[in-house]
C-alpha cells in the first residue's frame, strides 16, 4: 500500500549556521510517515525501513514503511498484542502475547518469514536487536533478568541473572547494557556485558538513579537524576570516561545513540521536544519545534524518527539531518514535485545567486592563473570545484521537488564561494 507523506516545511537554523560558519548538525527536512487516526508509536529505524507498534486493528500490531518507495506494510497482525519492535538490517523483533505470556518473535523482511526467538513459559519483554544479537528482559527466574540470543548460531544465553531486578536492556557493537537494582531499590545503576568475553562490568554507580541505557560503537547514554532532575549522561567504554550530555534544569528522557550523535526528548519548552547532541563538536541542537509532544526518538545514519502527538493522536514522524552518521554525504528522501511549495522560489533564488557568483569567480580566478598570482592556488583551487559539486546537487534536488534540501546545498555553495571571493579581494 502506497502512502502519501505529509511533508512539513521546517524552519531550521541550518541557514544561519552555514552562513556564519558554525559547524553543527541541524534538520534539513521533517516529514510525517503515518496518518492513521489510531495510535502509531515506538518507532525504530534502520536503513530504508521504519517499523512501529500500531493500534489500528484494535490491538497492538507491528507495521513498517519503506523510505525509498513510500510503501507501508504490515509485519505482524496476529489477533494478540505485539509490542515494542526493534529493527537491524532486514530483521525485526518484538514481544508477542499470542501464547498467553510475552514471548520474543522475529521477522525477516527480505524473505517475509516470521520466526520465534524465545517462547519460554515465563514473560520475555522489550527485545532489542543489533547485528546478530537480540537481548531482552526475562522473568523465568522469578525476577527480571537479561537474556540474549545469537541469530547466527540459534543459541540463547544468559547475560545477567543477579537476584535483583535488571531492566530495559540494550545492545550495540557487541556490548549489552541495562539498568540494575542490585545496589538498592531507588538506586538504579548502569551495568554492561561484553558478549565476546562474557564479562560484566559497571558503567555508572552514582548514588542517584540512572536508567534507560542505550549503546552504540562503545558509547553508552542514559537518564540520570544526580542533579535533582533527569539529565542525559554518557560513557565511553573504550576510555572508561563519563561525560555529561545535557544537564538543562528541565527533564530529559529516553536517549538513543548512533555513532557521534545522541538524541532524546526534552521538557525545557513546556512540552516534549526532540534534541540532539554531536559528541565530536560538543554541540547541542534542536530537532523538533512543534508545540505538541514528540517522544521516544531513534537515530540511524541521518534519519531521526519519533512518535508525535501534534494531531491529537500519536503518529510517526521523521527528520533528515544534514550530517550522515554512516559516513559520506547525507541521503535525502525522494518526494513528489510540489510546484506550490513556498520554498520553491527561495531555493530558485539561492541557486541563481550561486550560478552568478560562481561565474564571476571563475573569471576572476582565470585571470589570477594567467598572471601566475599565488592567490589562485590559495583561493581558487578546490573551492570552486567543491562549490560546483554542491550547486549540481542543489539543481538535482530542485528538479525532484526537494526544495528545502536544494536550498541547503545552495547555501553550502554560497558559503564556499563567499570565502573564495573574500580571499581573492
Amino acid at each position: 500500500m502506497h502512502r502519501i507523506q505529509k511533508w512539513i516545511l521546517v524552519v531550521t537554523i541550518s541557514s544561519i549556521m552555514v552562513i556564519s560558519g558554525i559547524s553543527s548538525a541541524s534538520v534539513v527536512r521533517e516529514s510525517q510517515i503515518t496518518t492513521n487516526t489510531n495510535t502509531q508509536w515506538r518507532p525504530s529505524v534502520w536503513g530504508k525501513y521504519i517499523v512501529w507498534q500500531d493500534q489500528r486493528n484494535g490491538n497492538a500490531d507491528i507495521y513498517g514503511y519503506d523510505l525509498t518507495t513510500g510503501a507501508e506494510f504490515s509485519i505482524c497482525t496476529n489477533v494478540f498484542n505485539q509490542e515494542h519492535p526493534s529493527i537491524y538490517g532486514s530483521t525485526v523483533v518484538w514481544y508477542d502475547w499470542r501464547n498467553g505470556n510475552a514471548d520474543v518473535y522475529g521477522y525477516d523482511l527480505s524473505t517475509g518469514t516470521e520466526f520465534p526467538i524465545c517462547t519460554n513459559v515465563n514473560n520475555q519483554r522489550l527485545p532489542i536487536i543489533y547485528g546478530t544479537y537480540v537481548v531482552w528482559n526475562d522473568w523465568r527466574n522469578g525476577n527480571w533478568d537479561i537474556y540474549g540470543y545469537d541469530l547466527s548460531t540459534g543459541t540463547e544465553f544468559p547475560i545477567c541473572t543477579n537476584t535483583a531486578h535488571q531492566y530495559f536492556p540494550n545492545v550495540g557493537s557487541g556490548i549489552a547494557v541495562w539498568w540494575d537494582e542490585r545496589n538498592g531499590i531507588g538506586n538504579w545503576d548502569i551495568y554492561g556485558y561484553d558478549i565476546s568475553t562474557g564479562t560484566e562490568f559497571p558503567i555508572c554507580l552514582n548514588p542517584g538513579n540512572q536508567g534507560y541505557p542505550v549503546t552504540h560503537n562503545n558509547v553508552v547514554a542514559w537518564i540520570d537524576d544526580r542533579n535533582g532532575n533527569w539529565d542525559i549522561y554518557g560513557y565511553d567504554v573504550s576510555t572508561g570516561t563519563e561525560f555529561p550530555v545535557c544537564t538543562n534544569t528541565s527533564d530529559q528522557f529516553r536517549p538513543w545513540v548512533f555513532n557521534d550523535v545522541i538524541v532524546w526528548f526534552d521538557m525545557r519548552n513546556g512540552n516534549q521536544d526532540i534534541y540532539g547532541y554531536q559528541m565530536s563538536s560538543g554541540t547541542e541542537f534542536q530537532i523538533t519545534t512543534n508545540t505538541g509532544d514528540q517522544r521516544h526518538p531513534k537515530i540511524q545514519c541521518n534519519y531521526v524518527v519519533w512518535h508525535d502527538r501534534r494531531d491529537g493522536n500519536y503518529n510517526i514522524y521523521l527528520a533528515e539531518l544534514d550530517i550522515n552518521e554512516c559516513g559520506g554525504q547525507p541521503t535525502f528522501l525522494y518526494r513528489p514535485v510540489d510546484y506550490n511549495s513556498p520554498m520553491r522560489s527561495l531555493a530558485s533564488t539561492r541557486i541563481s545567486e550561486v550560478q552568478g557568483l560562481l561565474e564571476e569567480l571563475q573569471n576572476t580566478c582565470e585571470k589570477l592563473k594567467e598572471n601566475d598570482d599565488p592567490l589562485y592556488e590559495r583561493c581558487c583551487v578546490d573551492r570552486l570545484d567543491e562549490a560546483q559539486k554542491y550547486l549540481e546537487k542543489a539543481e538535482t534536488l530542485f528538479m525532484s521537488g526537494n526544495y528545502i534540501a536544494a536550498n541547503y546545498w545552495a547555501l553550502k555553495a554560497l558559503e564556499i564561494l563567499q570565502e573564495a571571493k573574500d580571499c581573492c579581494s
